[in-house]
């Protein structure tokens, strides 16, 4: 009995996790530094824990460490204050994915659930979103119009999301074991479409694409339900047909935002000149960086602007050492999904819709909508073949 509360409880916080990290709150931050402090008070999963040692090395040396080090030196050797963007780095993308590593193994959770589990959440969120687009609710303003957020903060972590959401949903159609299944993966492949688009998010929306076509590559080599059998040839009519569906079936507004954006990616994007002007920066501390503060980010029309891209943050506050370890941190991570993961056809995809959005866009730090997903990415990539099945 002991020992079933004990999984009850870390599941209950682990699930809460899971379905408070794309809107954050306080409930979703007291799991946050909950949940780590049962699996190390608790015997056996401390036990666990300490077996992924390796792994959180790894992790803490690609992710937080050169960001550490970037925020003594701007301390020391410039007077600024100490901000706590290091720590954070660390407990959210090396102590966190490694406790959900270590309460998935706990508990026996499989790599199955945990995809459909990501789904479910996946579509509750997306209905916020839509709501306010169907139902006339009303949704988050930006530049170029309505763009649907729902309960998340800005449309860009949205519309990742989404294509999260529609990414794995696509997957659990082509491999669905029974038909309530296939018809929830279906579900999810369309609320998870839907709310890309009315997004507006370019950068989650070209990700998505890039991802989708090195899915369907993987399926074709490794997973053999995705060769040519007539179930599939039927599920992917019917994905199709429901994706055309949702197209035509959106307001005629969020059509002309979807390509009015689309059309101008790269001419008069703000983001090639925040891009150029950071670039400036980095050539003046190119080794090691120098960070960023609130009063030190891109003036543009009287507008402070941060990077807006991920590679480039760390090159500017880290310097090559930081932008180095990143990197090598990325490759190591999609290895080991590529040889370690059951569920690889999917979650190497993710990994790279990951890695490609956050060129656009967010970045691992500071953001729980890519910290969310990573996590889930590392759950899945470092847990055994022979332990993560189903």
């Amino acid at each position: 009995m002991k020992l079933m509360r004990k999984k009850s409880l870390l599941l209950a916080l682990s699930c809460l996790w899971l379905v408070l990290f794309p809107a954050k709150g306080a409930v979703f931050q007291g799991c946050l530094y909950l949940l780590p402090l049962l699996v190390v008070v608790y015997r056996d999963t401390r036990k666990l824990f300490w077996e992924h040692a390796g792994h959180f090395a790894v992790l803490s040396g690609c992710f937080a460490l050169p960001l550490l080090i970037s925020e003594l030196r701007a301390v020391v050797f410039f007077g600024r204050p100490f901000s706590d963007g290091a720590f954070e780095a660390f407990w959210r993308l090396a102590v966190v994915p490694l406790v959900l590593v270590t309460v998935c193994r706990y508990c026996r959770c499989t790599a199955r659930q945990l995809l459909i589990a990501l789904v479910g959440v996946g579509i509750f969120y997306g209905l916020a979103g839509l709501s306010g687009v169907f139902f006339e609710m009303v949704p988050v303003l930006r530049s170029f119009g309505a763009r649907a957020a729902g309960f998340v903060s800005n449309p860009n972590p949205f519309g990742f999301l989404m294509a999260v959401t529609c990414l794995v949903a696509l997957f659990l159609v082509m491999t669905a074991r029974h038909n309530r299944e296939l018809v929830f993966a279906v579900v999810g492949g369309g609320v998870g479409f839907a709310g890309l688009l009315v997004s507006g998010s370019r950068s989650a929306l070209l990700a998505w694409c890039v991802a989708l076509v090195v899915m369907v590559v993987l399926g074709w080599r490794h997973c053999p339900v995705f060769s040519l059998s007539k179930r599939t040839m039927v599920c992917g009519g019917v994905v199709v047909l429901l994706l055309v569906a949702i197209v035509v079936a959106l307001p005629s507004c969020y059509v002309d935002l979807i390509h009015h954006r689309m059309a101008h990616v790269a001419q008069g994007d703000i983001r090639l000149t925040i891009w150029s002007r950071y670039l400036e920066r980095f050539v003046e501390h190119p080794v090691l960086g120098v960070p960023i503060c609130c009063d030190h980010k891109i003036q543009i029309n009287g507008q402070g602007f941060g990077p807006h891209n991920m590679y480039l943050s760390v090159l500017v506050q880290s310097g090559i050492v930081g932008a180095g370890a990143l990197i090598s941190g990325l490759l190591w991570l999609i290895r080991k999904t590529a040889l370690n993961c059951r569920e690889r056809t999917v979650v190497v995809p993710m990994a790279l819709l990951l890695c490609f959005y956050c060129f656009f866009n967010s970045s691992f730090f500071g953001n729980e909508m890519t910290q969310g997903v990573f996590a889930l990415v590392v759950v899945l990539s470092l847990h055994r073949i022979n332990e993560l099945t189903g």
